[in-house]
């Protein structure tokens, strides 16, 4: 696992894995369904690239944002 702090390394990367990327967005409550995405990828042999990210624009309750689990 690699894990991509700047956008340049990310970019980086991307044009290394030949077009062979999967991308697999999430908010960061990871579950089956995103689990299932993350094998049949690799199943594929593509590269998987998956976001953990929690946007809290999204949220229009901070309330929601406080118990979103992480």
């Amino acid at each position: 696992m690699r894990i991509f702090y700047t956008r340049s390394k990310l970019e980086k990367f991307c044009i290394e894995s030949s077009g062979r990327l999967s991308f697999v967005p999430t908010m960061g409550a990871l579950h089956d369904g995103h689990m299932k995405l993350v094998q049949s990828a690799k199943k594929e042999g593509f590269f998987v690239l998956v976001s953990i990210f929690i946007n809290p624009k999204q949220f229009n309750n901070q309330d929601d944002l406080n118990k979103y689990p992480v």
